[in-house]
């Protein structure tokens, strides 16, 4: 088997994952205003302004309040981007303005705009007031009757308006806009924390975790992660030997030596540790200002499996005497696959005759169907096989055990086997 190429596999799939879940994920908060200017985005069921109502406001569905000077909403000519209605503005200092409700801030501002006139060209202005006054985000300037479409990252904590500001007018006409789209202003997060190996199966091993931001950010190293030991006691401690970044900068891969277990086998987990010191393009820490807001402790584990899988234990019970003998059930420590009817034989004084069949539910506890044996001294006999557990640690040898079979055993024996399911199988001296 290429080992080697199933974990490099294992590893783009992760990243790839990784990738998709960014497209489909803004790098901002959630929505705050989705407005287009239809009565039914009015919180009082009417949106409905004219130009020439110097001074309006209203408030939306979602709360937020629109203010507009001299600006209007109406439905002329169906000139609206969807629906019937969209917002309007005619003349150089005409403004309509608006306060997300809700917000704890604003990250992107997306809406349609266009020129009612195609000899007409407008120009407006998009301001940003948070708090200290209003600047200028960008201008947009047109002549085209088709809508078009622009999103403006705006970037800003706190109570952020927004504000279309007229600034040049065309001789006639006016400049649409429609279908306002406002989120919220969300710090940077992470998202989640894969893996992107095969559990490991020998001390020391590396292997590899994708761990994903909601955008992209700078500034991450070694000790902004955190190998926790969430089981096994371990003689070496694991450790991070390795940050790179993925496909993005919102991406990166992280290679750990999953130290040496002292007994038994281990479970570890990759988590970031926020020290302030991961920051996104405009400076933002993870989480905001403060050590340990933007912890990451819910990634997935890692077992390391070193061991190989043992037989637990045997039911009947090993030398045990019994009346009947229909099946002999098999507890591995661990869940295992590769067994079939042929590991198990029976012998007795008619000689040595396999099992006939052999099932589980769940990997761990194997029950074997074995012939009737005649009465008297049994060998039952388990050869490794193909025996191995989900990591391919082989069963290291098979095994070897004993019965005393006498049919002749009082039928309580029997029936207490019957009423608990075969799992006490008639051994001799069993009571209820």
């Amino acid at each position: 088997m290429d080992i080697g190429g199933h974990l490099q596999r294992a590893e783009c799939l992760a990243v790839c994952f990784a990738a998709f879940l960014l497209l489909g994920a803004r790098a901002h908060g959630a929505v705050v205003v989705n407005c287009g200017f239809e009565d039914a985005d009015a919180a009082d069921g009417v949106f409905d302004h004219f130009n020439d109502d110097p001074d309006w406001t209203e408030t939306d569905t979602s709360g937020s309040v629109w203010m507009g000077h001299s600006a209007y909403v109406n439905a002329y000519a169906l000139q609206a981007h969807t629906g019937s209605q969209k917002a309007g503005l005619n003349a150089v200092g005409d403004t309509l303005e608006v306060d997300p409700s809700g917000s704890g801030g604003v990250g992107t501002v997306s809406f349609y705009y266009r020129a009612s006139s195609a000899t007409s060209s407008w120009t407006v202005t998009l301001q940003v007031n948070p708090g200290a006054g209003w600047t200028n985000a960008q201008s947009f300037t047109t002549s085209d009757v088709v809508y078009r479409t622009t999103t403006v990252t705006v970037n800003q904590t706190g109570d952020v308006k927004i504000r279309w500001n007229m600034t040049r007018r065309g001789p006639t006409g006016s400049f649409y806009l429609d279908d306002v789209v406002i989120t919220d202003f969300a710090l940077p997060a992470v998202m989640l924390v894969t893996r992107a190996s095969a559990n490991p199966t020998t001390p020391g091993a590396t292997v590899k975790y994708t761990a994903t931001f909601s955008e992209e950010v700078s500034s991450v190293d070694a000790a902004d992660f955190h190998v926790a030991q969430v089981s096994g006691s371990f003689l070496t401690p694991p450790s991070i030997v390795g940050v790179t970044t993925g496909v993005t900068a919102a991406i990166y891969i992280v290679a750990v030596d999953v130290g040496f277990v002292n007994a038994g086998d281990g479970t570890i987990r990759l988590d970031v540790v926020d020290d302030d010191s991961i920051v996104d393009a405009q400076g933002r820490s993870l989480g905001g200002p403060g050590a340990g807001n933007g912890d990451f402790t819910k990634g997935e584990t890692y077992k390391i499996d070193i061991t190989a899988p043992a037989i637990a234990s045997v039911s009947p019970a090993r030398g045990a005497s019994v009346s009947s003998l229909p099946c002999v059930t098999i507890t591995f420590d661990e869940e295992v696959t590769g067994v079939v009817p042929g590991d198990m034989t029976v012998q007795d004084a008619n000689g040595t005759t396999p099992s006939m069949k052999v099932s589980t539910t769940d990997n761990v506890v194997w029950t074997f169907s074995v012939p009737n044996p005649s009465d008297g001294a049994i060998t039952i006999r388990l050869d490794s096989g193909a025996i191995k557990d989900l990591v391919g640690h082989p069963l290291p040898h098979g095994d070897s055990w004993t019965y005393q079979k006498d049919s002749g055993h009082p039928a309580s024996s029997v029936d207490a086997w019957r009423l608990y399911g075969g799992s006490t199988f008639g051994v001799r001296g069993f009571s209820p």
